[in-house]
């Protein structure tokens, strides 16, 4: 959550923007936010960038539950 925080106070700095409240939203309701965060702010764009967003999360959460059972698998 603290990445994703750090992600948008980057990216509202180096479009000139006031990070606000965009940060504690991002900490607290994490994942949720960036995609909200994306359509609002890129428009056209979040056609492109939504689905590499959500892809990047499936990869996150989907990958340590993968490698585990592979391994459980090659050990057992």
């Amino acid at each position: 959550m603290f990445g994703n925080a750090l992600w948008i106070t980057m990216d509202r700095r180096r479009r000139g923007f006031e990070v606000g409240s965009w940060r504690f939203a991002t900490i607290f309701l994490g994942p949720a936010v960036i995609c909200v965060y994306i359509i609002l702010e890129y428009k056209e764009r979040s056609l492109f960038l939504l689905p590499l967003v959500v892809l990047t999360y499936a990869v996150a959460f989907v990958s340590p539950a993968f490698a585990v059972a592979l391994l459980r698998q090659a050990w057992g």
